[in-house]
């Protein structure tokens, strides 16, 4: 995954657009592509900060509130596809997923069931 630019190459870019160059020209200048450049600058007018946003990090499922609930339907149906435990849980539970997101969460807790049309 890529990094953010450093800081100190931030602020000598809004230093340089500070004195008079436009952005694209200050970026050339660091060797920064135009549209990052712009980008940063552009962050900085509208809200004085020239740091990077925070990158993404690990997200909890949505599904964990539901834990118990999911693993008591996995035992009671265990021959559900992952569109009809999704299903169930928007009818039952008021949760709105995609069944992919269903199919990763039991995974994650250790169940594992293969639907294929001799079963």
């Amino acid at each position: 995954m890529a990094k953010p630019l450093s800081n100190d190459l931030r602020f000598r870019l809004i230093n340089y657009v500070q004195s008079g160059l436009s952005a694209r020209s200050a970026g050339r200048k660091l060797s920064i592509s135009a549209s990052t450049a712009t980008a940063i600058v552009k962050r900085w007018r509208t809200t004085g900060c020239y740091k990077p946003l925070q990158m993404s990090g690990h997200r909890r499922s949505v599904l964990e509130k539901d834990r118990f609930f999911i693993e008591t339907m996995l035992e009671d149906h265990d021959d559900w596809s992952e569109a009809a435990m999704a299903a169930y849980l928007r009818a039952e539970r008021d949760v709105d997923i995609h069944p992919s997101t269903v199919g990763r969460f039991i995974r994650r807790l250790g169940w594992r069931y293969k639907k294929n049309g001799i079963r």
